[in-house]
């Protein structure tokens, strides 16, 4: 009787172990839930590895699951048994919820592809793995490592996530070639970029910008910044962040200016501290097809031999949020007819095809606003901002800065400004009032219309050079 009842247990032990795989590989795909304070769309993708019980020493792959969840944050899902399980996270572009189903049909046809390739006796003994699947390493010397248990992540750049595995050496190339090129653009902007023109047309008529820089009128839908420090706090009316803007301008508003000022105080460690990397590229030198790291190696790091191109590039892609890509003079852009089928990576950033996590900002003159919001280009959600030049108080300031030294003359021509409505409003003009400092050292006279202004500004400009 003990006999009988010892091999009854025996039996029921067995088949409780036969059927326990099946049920931990139902837990996990079953117990795939997001967090609750999650909302980015996520695609899960779970393997299940188990032993063949039949003693043939071949392995099968159970029981696939893809599953969609919208989480935000990290991407993290609450899984159970994660030992037992592979796992690739990839971020999908919000609202590109329309092209999912032919991936997911796609992606269902390869794994089942790898099912039908894997499960092939050997008849040797030898546990065999399906393509493209780690096998969990549960032995003596794996489990003292504690690695045994741990889940796997794709390397894939296909399917790069939040977390995917990255080799550590090329972890550590890109952060060296992060702090190399930080140093680098940082001095740069400090010294050579802290000079502006103080006429677009003449190169070697520069000022400090600490000395010249006077805080422009940005709006809003309506309503005045603070400062242009305002642009990185935008939110969408869920709360997440928008991290695209257009700044809006006539020429001469300074908006070149304004994108100098950004790149020097994020140098000094006055602003844009939660940046690791910011680059001015200057959309006169660009041709739509132009890649972005050639563009950042060709105007910020001529001549710099610290920095892998490559590692950069690497760096940039990994840590989007950390990056902040200053795109001046959309309107001087060289290729005027844009074909998006030749867009390089740098036209690509702009409509979020690529590196979309990164912040952007990009200046144009109004008569090409429509070319850049499109629907091949710049889409909702950006913030736009109009830049609007000087106010009352900004005129006054940029005065008595040009003449530091000669405080009557700042006086003298503010009183001028005030006594005409003409000149009241070309003076918002940060390019037009320069042009009046210029003529009032002259012979303290100004004419009333801006096409004089302009004509009469740079031929005093010209015979003081000669």
């Amino acid at each position: 009787m003990a006999d009988q009842s010892e091999e009854t247990m025996e039996e029921e032990e067995m088949a409780r172990q036969s059927q326990e795989p099946e049920q931990r590989s139902m837990a996990v795909v079953e117990n795939i839930q997001p967090s609750p304070e999650t909302r980015d769309l996520v695609r899960a993708e779970n393997t299940q590895m188990l032993e063949n019980q039949s003693g043939q020493g071949a392995c099968l792959m159970a029981n696939q699951s893809l599953a969609l969840h919208r989480i935000e944050g990290s991407g993290h899902l609450v899984v159970d048994h994660p030992s037992h399980c592979t796992f690739n996270i990839r971020q999908l572009k919000p609202g590109a919820t329309e092209n999912i189903l032919p991936g997911l049909e796609k992606l269902t046809a390869t794994l089942q592809r790898a099912l039908d390739s894997a499960v092939k006796p050997t008849g040797s003994g030898q546990e065999c793995t399906p393509p493209n699947i780690q096998k969990l390493d549960n032995s003596p010397q794996a489990a003292a490592s504690g690695t045994s248990m741990q889940p796997k992540t794709s390397d894939d750049p296909s399917v790069q996530g939040a977390h995917a595995t990255k080799d550590p050496a090329q972890v550590a190339a890109a952060q060296v070639a992060a702090k190399s090129c930080r140093e680098a653009i940082a001095t740069y902007y400090r010294k050579t970029g802290s000079y502006v023109k103080l006429i677009p047309w003449e190169d070697d008529d520069t000022k400090h910008i600490r000395d010249i820089f006077t805080e422009l009128t940005l709006e809003k839908s309506g309503k005045k910044l603070e400062s242009y420090k305002d642009i990185f706090l935008q939110k969408t009316r869920d709360g997440d962040c928008i991290n695209q803007a257009v700044l809006n301008g006539l020429a001469g508003r300074g908006k070149s200016t304004l994108i100098d000022k950004m790149a020097y105080d994020w140098a000094c460690g006055e602003a844009l501290e939660q940046f690791e990397l910011v680059f001015v590229i200057r959309m006169s030198a660009v041709e739509q097809s132009t890649e972005l790291v050639d563009s950042i190696f060709n105007q910020l790091l001529s001549g710099v031999t610290s920095v892998d191109k490559n590692s950069l590039s690497s760096f940039i892609s990994h840590n989007q949020e950390k990056v902040l890509f200053l795109f001046d003079g959309f309107d001087e852009m060289k290729t005027q007819a844009l074909d998006e089928a030749l867009f390089g990576s740098i036209l690509k950033t702009l409509n979020r095809k690529k590196d979309r996590e990164c912040f952007v900002v990009v200046t144009t003159r109004p008569s090409h606003y429509h070319k850049l919001v499109t629907r091949s280009l710049i889409e909702e959600p950006f913030t736009q901002v109009k830049v609007e030049g000087f106010d009352k108080e900004d005129i006054k300031k940029y005065v008595k800065r040009f003449y530091s030294d000669e405080h009557d003359k700042a006086e003298g021509l503010i009183r001028r400004i005030k006594s005409s409505n003409v000149l009241s409003d070309l003076a918002k003009s940060p390019m037009l009032l320069l042009l009046m400092c210029i003529l009032w050292r002259e012979d303290s006279k100004l004419p009333e219309t801006m096409s004089r202004i302009y004509s009469e500004g740079i031929g005093v400009h010209i015979s003081q050079k000669n």
